[in-house]
C-alpha cells in the first residue's frame, strides 16, 4: 500500500487514484486466490479476527450467492460465482473495493480497510470447509478502493476460486474425502474496521446445492 503524509502530495495522489468507485460490480475473475496466512477453524467462522479493542456491528445489508458456474465439481475444480449486496438500511456503507493492495493509498488518518472473501461449503455429513478467494483493500484517501453502498443501493461481486480448502485441526495430515453433496455460502469477513467499528461478517442469506467429488 502507498502511504503519505499531510500536503499538496497526498491530495495530489489521491485524485490519481480515482476511478472505478462508480462501477457496482466488482470483477475479481483475474485475482488468483491463496489460502495465505489464514486458516479456518472446525466450526467455521472468520478466517481470521481484527483486534479485540475495536467494536462489532451489524450492517443492514442483504446478501445473497447468485449463482455459481456449474452445479457439480471435483475438488481443486475451479469455479466462478456472483454474489450481491444490497443496503437495506439508512445508513451509508463503506466497503474495502480493491484487490490490489499496493493501489491503496494511506495515512496518519486514513488505515487500510481490509476484508477476506470466501466461499463456505457445508456437507449433509456435517463437515465445514472453506476456500478462501480474495482479500479486499481500500482507505479514505483513495475513493476508487472504496465502494459505498448508500441506502438502496445494490453491488455485485463477481469473483473465481478453486475447490481448495482452507486447513483445520481435524484435517491436518490426512486425505480428507470431499465427496457428496454440499451447501454453499458467500462470506465477508471484516478484518479491521472504519472510525473504530468492525462489521459483523456479512454471510448470504441462501444456500446453494452442489455436489463435490474426491479428496483433499
Amino acid at each position: 500500500m502507498a502511504k503519505c503524509g499531510p500536503g499538496i502530495v497526498c491530495v495530489l495522489a489521491a485524485a490519481a487514484a480515482l476511478g472505478a468507485q462508480g462501477s457496482n460490480i466488482l470483477d475479481l475473475t483475474h485475482v488468483v486466490s491463496s489460502s495465505g496466512s489464514m486458516t479456518a477453524g472446525q466450526g467455521g467462522g472468520s478466517a481470521t479476527a481484527p483486534s479485540s479493542h475495536e467494536k462489532r456491528q451489524s450492517a443492514d445489508v442483504r446478501v445473497r450467492l447468485e449463482s455459481l458456474d456449474r452445479d457439480a465439481y471435483a475438488v481443486h475444480d475451479a469455479f466462478v460465482f456472483r454474489m450481491s449486496l444490497q443496503n437495506i438500511g439508512r445508513q451509508a456503507i463503506t466497503l474495502p473495493w480493491e484487490p490490489d493492495s499496493s493501489r491503496v493509498i494511506t495515512g496518519p488518518d486514513a488505515p487500510i480497510l481490509t476484508s477476506v472473501l470466501v466461499i463456505d461449503a457445508d456437507t449433509s455429513g456435517g463437515r465445514h470447509s472453506t476456500v478462501p478467494v480474495a482479500m479486499l483493500y481500500g482507505s479514505k484517501l483513495s475513493p476508487s478502493s472504496t465502494k459505498v453502498l448508500a441506502p438502496g443501493d445494490r453491488a455485485e461481486i463477481i469473483a473465481a476460486a478453486q475447490w481448495q480448502f482452507l486447513p483445520t485441526a481435524s484435517r491436518a495430515g490426512a486425505k480428507d474425502d470431499q465427496s457428496g453433496p454440499a451447501h454453499v455460502t458467500a462470506r465477508l469477513t471484516f478484518l479491521t474496521g472504519i472510525d473504530g467499528t468492525v462489521y459483523n461478517d456479512f454471510v448470504s442469506s441462501n444456500k446453494l446445492p452442489i455436489i463435490l467429488t474426491g479428496k483433499l
